[in-house]
């Protein structure tokens, strides 16, 4: 009966008996993927291990517990066969536990290395999921941490400071051919603390103290080795920040670099023994450093991270009453926040970009001057949103206000600049540069109203100043060259060729570095 229905069965594969196999072109080989199968076994090898090590944590307890009692005996039999005694006991659980770990070993050999198998495949799967390269897992923590986002904000272009693109190297003076005597430097530390009013809460007998020590153990061979790394950085940067305020800048820039390269090698050593404070001060001044040469990195990506850094550190809320800090303490965190604050709002309404913290999200107070009581940030906010939208007067009156003081503010700008006092960040040249297109487009706008001749006339020269300003920045940021085109291209609007030249502001002048709502005012006013 079975027999007849296998036949039965077979019967539609008749025709196919006599066909001849033809040969696989495809390799197959076994595959290393996890499978389903091999994270179950990787459980149940994780569950076995679990079970062996508590044996052995219990095995371990009663040797202990035997050996113990084994020596209490002894010592109650004769004090002088105890060590002898003892000694062997130990030899021998020593050598039977040397077998038995070796035996053990041996045993889970193959385990283990299925399990070292699974876990590869689970981590690639992983770092896939992830989108992050194979094999550089391991070397994430460290990437992310704060010293190597200090070094990579560094280590961008600030040339032009509307991009991030890596920098290209520039020669700088060693570290231990630098000029470190009195002598030498202290007009540069003098020229930076008389200009150490946007640092309201540093110290400067603190600072001259620091100096002191940095420049007395200059000449031994440990250079910077028995000295803190933080009076070693503030030295550097200040006396980095302090050339590039100097007439001879120019002159000076790689002095000026080789100063901050020597800081900014510091700053791990003062990530791992400082403060957090401290933190934010160092990025604070690697940022004013960056304001001012182009060798500087990246003054945004900076200025982001210390506002983030600031925010974890809860630098933008009041001091908790019940803190154990002093108040010279609280105001030192009060001073720097704001600080940072008014950085950010430099920076970003310069570079017609938002802020990285809004009014709202803040409560930390302004600290006191002297006797005075701190003011709540509260009331700041309350009156700026109230006069903002406020328009005294009518516009024509405005505008002409609008018109004085940016020429006031270009003349003066101007006139340091022609006693060699003037040393020009970017966000001074974001300054001039909209100082000066406020005064031509609103002149223009104005030009058709008596006495228009004379108003234009006192503008192409406002124009001129800017222009020679933003030209002496450009020399540090090379990105800024665009501002002169459009300085160019307005003053020729201004001296009658308006159409001819217009095209080549919309064109060609209006780089990304030119904020928005400037190519707006501009258009507006010229179409």
């Amino acid at each position: 009966m079975l027999e007849t229905k296998t036949k039965g069965f077979l019967e539609p594969f008749k025709p196919f008996r006599d066909v001849e196999c033809v040969p696989r072109h495809q390799d197959i080989t076994s595959s290393t993927e996890l499978s389903h199968s091999s994270v179950i076994g990787y459980v149940e090898s994780l569950k076995k291990r679990v079970a062996e090590l508590k044996h052995n944590v219990q095995s371990s307890s009663r040797k202990r517990a035997r050996t113990e009692n084994h020596r209490a005996e002894s010592s109650a039999d004769g004090p002088l066969l105890a060590e002898p005694v003892s000694t062997r006991a130990q030899d021998a659980v020593s050598v039977v536990s040397s077998h038995a770990s070796a035996r053990t070993a041996t045993r889970r050999g193959h385990e283990d290395s299925s399990v070292r198998a699974t876990m590869g495949a689970i981590g690639f799967l992983s770092r896939s999921a992830m989108a992050e390269p194979r094999g550089q897992s391991d070397e994430l923590p460290r990437k992310f941490s704060l010293g190597e986002i200090i070094s990579g904000a560094l280590a961008i272009d600030g040339r032009d400071p509307s991009k991030a693109s890596p920098a290209p190297k520039t020669p700088t003076i060693d570290g231990h051919l630098l000029p470190l005597t009195h002598d030498a430097t202290s007009s540069h530390l003098r020229r930076f603390l008389d200009s150490i009013v946007f640092l309201p809460y540093l110290d400067e007998a603190s600072l001259l103290e620091q100096y002191d020590i940095v420049v007395a153990n200059n000449d031994r061979p440990d250079r910077g080795g028995r000295i803190n790394p933080l009076h070693f950085f503030n030295v550097h940067m200040a006396l980095a920040i302090g050339i590039l305020m100097s007439p001879d800048s120019a002159h000076l820039s790689m002095l000026s670099s080789g100063y901050h390269a020597v800081a900014a090698n510091q700053v791990h050593s003062i990530l791992r023994s400082e403060v957090s404070l401290e933190h934010v001060h160092c990025m604070v001044m690697l940022l004013l450093y960056s304001l001012l040469s182009s060798t500087g990195g990246s003054a945004w990506h900076l200025l982001g991270l210390t506002v983030k850094t600031c925010i974890s550190l809860g630098l933008h809320r009041e001091p908790d009453a019940h803190a154990d800090l002093t108040m010279a303490e609280a105001n030192k965190r009060r001073w720097l926040f704001w600080t940072v604050y008014s950085l950010d709002r430099s920076l970003s309404i310069a570079m017609d970009r938002p802020f990285s913290i809004q009014d709202d999200d803040i409560s930390v107070q302004v600290p006191p001057e002297e006797e005075d009581a701190a003011v709540p940030v509260q009331h700041i906010s309350r009156k700026l949103h109230l006069s903002r939208d406020i328009l005294l007067w009518n516009a024509h009156d405005v505008e002409m206000d609008a018109i004085g003081t940016s020429e006031q503010f270009v003349d003066r700008c101007y006139a340091r600049f022609a006693q060699g006092g003037f040393t020009g960040t970017f966000i001074d040249a974001y300054d001039i540069f909209h100082a000066a297109v406020v005064c031509v487009c609103l002149a223009w706008r104005m030009s058709q109203q008596p006495p228009a001749e004379r108003r234009l006339t006192k503008v192409t020269g406002t124009l001129h100043k800017a222009s020679t300003l933003v030209t002496a920045i450009a020399s540090r940021f090379p990105a800024l060259a665009s501002f002169q085109r459009v300085l160019l291209a307005l003053s020729t609007c201004v001296m009658g060729e308006k159409h001819s030249d217009f095209n080549m502001i919309t064109s060609e002048a209006f780089s990304p570095m030119i904020p928005r709502r400037i190519q707006q005012f501009i258009r507006y006013t010229f179409t």
